[in-house]
């Protein structure tokens, strides 16, 4: 089910802030414009190792945000991971969401003016 939020953003996703952006300014922000938002540290605990916390949030079908560049490097994290400016790319990653359902992992990066860039896809 798809609702739109103050921001005028529509969105049916949750996002799931990895330890390394979940600020309270950022985790604020974000809801603030009406994005269901977690984090891992409330999720899983504070020092959740990335692969006991992927696949649970590939399972749930969260969108995962994080600054983890060695998350691009891990066969094991890429594996199991679902996929500065994040409110400018949510239109593109509900966009790539949406046009790739069915894949386990969307690996993509958020760049510094809000586009968003698809490096690997996993089905």
């Amino acid at each position: 089910m798809r609702q739109e939020s103050r921001s005028g953003l529509t969105t049916s996703l949750v996002y799931l802030l990895d330890e390394d952006l979940a600020s309270r300014s950022i985790v604020g922000a974000l809801r603030d414009a009406g994005l269901e938002v977690t984090t891992v540290p409330d999720e899983f605990g504070r020092g959740c190792l990335d692969v006991d916390w992927l696949p649970e949030a590939g399972q749930r079908g969260w969108v995962v945000l994080t600054k983890d560049k060695a998350m691009r490097r891990s066969p094991l994290e890429l594996a199991v991971l679902q996929a500065s400016r994040v409110l400018a790319a949510v239109p593109q990653i509900e966009g790539i969401v949406r046009s790739r359902r069915g894949r386990r992992a969307i690996l993509a990066r958020i760049t510094a003016a809000g586009e968003v860039r698809v490096h690997r896809t996993q089905s």
